[in-house]
C-alpha cells in the first residue's frame, strides 16, 4: 500500500485533532479516506453518507487532479501523493461535473516555474467554491493566482473590476489612476468610503483590496 498525506481543510480540523495533514496508507483514494475515517469518525460523517458514498458537496483531489475526472474513489495512489479535501462550506449544494471549459489566462502572464507551486491550505479554503467548478479547479485557480493584471483607471468601471479580480484570487494587480477620491465618486466607485475622501485613489484602492484578500499583491 502507498503512504500518502491527506490535507485537512481548516473547518474540519477539529475532527482530526487539529491536524492540517494526516499520513494514511492505502491503494486508492477511497481506501485512504475510509482508513482515515476509521480513526477519525467525525471526519467520516462529513465525508461519507450513511450508505458509505462520498458526499456530493465534497470535492477530492489527488495532487492537482479532481478524482471526478479520474476513477473517483477508485483512483489509485502512490507513495508521496497528496489527497486534498475541499468541502463546500455554506450555501447551496454540490456541483455536478460538467464538460471542462478551459480557463484562459495568458501563459506569458505566469512566472516561469510558478505553476508548479501547489495551493496552500488557506487558498484551498478561500477558493473552495472555485475548486468545485469543473471550469476552474485547482489548475485554473493556480493560473489566477499566478496571473498579472493592469487596471488603468480606478473609477466607475475600474473599482468593481479590481474588487472582483482580487476576490477571485488574481495574484498581482497593478493600478494606474492619478485622481484623488471625491465625495461625488462614492455613489458609483464602490472601492471607496467616506474616510477615503481626499486620499489618492490608488492608495485607498490598494488598502481595500489587500484588506479583502491579503494574498493579492497590489501595485499602485
Amino acid at each position: 500500500m502507498a503512504q500518502v498525506s491527506v490535507k485537512i481543510p481548516t473547518p474540519l480540523r477539529s475532527f482530526a485533532g487539529g491536524a492540517a495533514a494526516i499520513p494514511v496508507e492505502g491503494a486508492t483514494v477511497g481506501e485512504v479516506l475510509r482508513r482515515m475515517s476509521a480513526t477519525h469518525s467525525g471526519l467520516g460523517r462529513h465525508l461519507f453518507t450513511p450508505e458509505g458514498k462520498l458526499r456530493n458537496f465534497v470535492a477530492v483531489y489527488r495532487n492537482d487532479e479532481d478524482i471526478r475526472y479520474l476513477e473517483r474513489d477508485s483512483t489509485p495512489v502512490k507513495d508521496g501523493d497528496v489527497v486534498s479535501i475541499v468541502p463546500a462550506i455554506a450555501g447551496g449544494g454540490g456541483v455536478e461535473p460538467r464538460a471542462t471549459i478551459p480557463l484562459v489566462v495568458s501563459e506569458r502572464s505566469v512566472p516561469a516555474g510558478a505553476r508548479a507551486r501547489p495551493l496552500s491550505n488557506e487558498e484551498m479554503l478561500r477558493y473552495s467554491r472555485h475548486l468545485l467548478l469543473s471550469e476552474v479547479g485547482v489548475e485554473g485557480q493556480k493560473k489566477l493566482r499566478d496571473a498579472k493584471v493592469l487596471i488603468v483607471g480606478a473609477g466607475g468601471l475600474g473599482s468593481p473590476t479590481a474588487l472582483y479580480l482580487a476576490a477571485v484570487g488574481v495574484g498581482e494587480i497593478g493600478l494606474v489612476d492619478f485622481d484623488r477620491v471625491e465625495v461625488s465618486n462614492l455613489q458609483r466607485q464602490i472601492l471607496y468610503t467616506t474616510a477615503d475622501v481626499g486620499h489618492a485613489k490608488v492608495d485607498a484602492a490598494r488598502d481595500r483590496l489587500q484588506a479583502m484578500n491579503p494574498g493579492a499583491h497590489v501595485i499602485a
